[in-house]
């Protein structure tokens, strides 16, 4: 199951999962208004389509685990805390909605914007940084942290402009 704010990418995502063929063709940016129109997304014929839910939603009000066909052994975050409203919520859900041994991935730049969330709300606080935060929570939702480690990125914008990021990328099992 895939929860995004997005219409749009929920949207992309039911229909590349729906297509004939279960293949779409989208284009990138190359230039300008030039664009690269010959790319492909498929999915594996070995995947049941009708294992892949997609929703939109909030991260910060998830539903119940009853809603959203169970409990999950894994949980996938990037890019997503730091541009949340109440950071804190969306982890506290965690605990209701992964079985116990499940794991939650995080992988996140702490890129802290007010314009998402309101700076008492982010995980940095004073000289105490997110990385640390974030597992001082975690813990205090029945995880305990297996694995950090600096994740870099690269974010194509168009063909000749990137952006280089590195993530945190912290990996969670739940005990309680």
């Amino acid at each position: 199951t895939g929860i995004d704010f997005s219409h749009a990418f929920i949207a992309k995502a039911c229909e590349i999962r729906d297509a004939p063929g279960r293949a779409i063709s989208f284009s990138v940016p190359v230039e300008g208004t030039i664009t690269r129109d010959d790319l492909v997304a498929r999915i594996s014929p070995d995947l049941d389509p009708s294992a892949l839910n997609f929703l939109q939603g909030d991260a910060c009000a998830l539903p119940e685990a009853s809603e959203l066909g169970g409990r999950f052994d894994a949980v996938l975050m990037a890019n997503l805390l730091c541009r949340l409203p109440e950071p804190t919520a969306c982890l506290a859900s965690l605990r209701r909605l992964v079985n116990t041994g499940g794991i939650v991935v995080t992988v996140s730049p702490f890129s802290w914007m007010e314009d998402f969330t309101r700076r008492d709300k982010w995980l940095q606080q004073g000289d105490r940084g997110s990385a640390g935060a974030l597992e001082k929570v975690m813990h205090a939702h029945g995880f305990e942290q297996v694995h950090l480690a600096d994740m870099p990125l690269l974010i194509r914008e168009h063909e000749r402009k990137y952006q280089y990021i590195v993530s945190s990328a912290a990996a969670f099992k739940k005990v309680e």
